[in-house]
């Protein structure tokens, strides 16, 4: 049985078993299904495309495809809460910082916000207007963010922001929940 098979299988009887049967109740609360993270955490699901050497699955977008399809049968909602950690690690991964890569391992039990999004510019990456600042020992960032999932929840957030003008002069930045969010 080849890979992507045994791992849509899995989230098939995962979301048929344990989503499923609880959709409309976890609609209904509107709260983040932290029981339910901690079993796809356990299958590896928030951390498919982490490296397994850096505590991941060590899978590609082609099975995190798969995974979504299978999950979000059950309810979108939760499968967008179990994988979103999937869209913060490929920031991570992209950044090739070592600092960033360190992040990793935590998603397997953390859940971390992707802040893009702002009202004027919806995902427009290029429109958006929080600025980051040079200070001695780093930057500190400007601006609100909009529609961000997981931040009530999130440890840490991949927060972007403008360094320069242009398209290349967005930057992502980590912060750690406390650290003026």
């Amino acid at each position: 049985m080849d890979l992507e098979k045994s791992v849509r299988e899995l989230a098939q009887r995962f979301a048929r078993e344990r989503i499923l049967p609880q959709a409309r109740h976890l609609d209904q609360d509107a709260r983040f299904p932290w029981p339910l993270f901690r079993e796809a955490a356990g299958l590896g699901f928030p951390v498919l495309v982490v490296p397994e050497e850096l505590g991941g699955a060590g899978l590609g977008p082609r099975s995190l495809v798969l995974v979504a399809e299978e999950l979000a049968y059950a309810c979108t909602g939760v499968a967008a809460a179990l994988l979103l950690n999937n869209l913060v690690a490929d920031a991570l991964l992209l950044s090739g910082s070592a600092h960033a890569r360190s992040f990793l391992p935590r998603l397997r039990e953390e859940v971390a916000s992707y802040a893009l999004t702002e009202s004027h510019a919806g995902s427009d990456v290029a429109a958006i207007r929080t600025q980051a600042e040079r200070v001695p020992g780093g930057y500190r960032l400007h601006g609100r963010k909009t529609w961000i999932s997981h931040a009530p929840e999130a440890s840490f957030f991949v927060v972007f922001a403008k360094v320069a003008e242009g398209r290349e002069g967005i930057a992502a930045f980590l912060v750690e929940r406390g650290m003026g969010v």
